[in-house]
């Protein structure tokens, strides 16, 4: 569980800052700390979604750095995100999809002996169906 969460962590800070290096750690010290702060409450694993956590902590670019630096504010958002409090955590809730698409691909083999007559001498049909969706819910 704990290279579980440490590779979560790692994968994160991919996320969040391209890469994980100590040289991008040290520049972003502000965001690792609000990150690990979400992601462990009191050394146990708290929220581990990105989604999730991109809501919580928006990624740092250039352009939040300076306006946070003139204005004292932090990389926190304000309101608590909805995604938390979905029933599935990795999904944003209140989002609405305008395609669902389901395909279905109904294949059929025919295994057959004719004799030199054209007579059936033995015969077996084999099906199924294949789905592919891409429903949203």
């Amino acid at each position: 569980m704990v290279i579980e969460i440490l590779h979560r962590i790692v994968q994160t800070f991919v996320e969040y800052f391209g890469e994980c290096s100590d040289s991008t750690i040290k520049e972003n010290l502000v965001i690792v700390f609000e990150i690990l702060d979400e992601v462990l409450d009191n050394g146990f694993p708290l929220t581990m979604e990105l989604n999730v956590l991109q809501d919580l902590i928006k990624p740092p670019n250039f352009l939040r750095s300076i306006r946070n630096q003139v204005t004292g504010e932090t990389n926190h958002s304000e309101v608590l995100p909805t995604g938390q409090l979905s029933n599935v955590p990795w999904r944003r809730a209140g989002v609405k999809y305008t395609n669902n698409d389901v395909y279905f691909d109904v294949i059929e083999e025919i295994d057959a002996i004719i004799d030199k007559q054209g007579a059936t001498v033995s015969a077996e049909i084999q099906g199924y169906v294949r789905l592919f969706n891409l429903i949203h819910i």
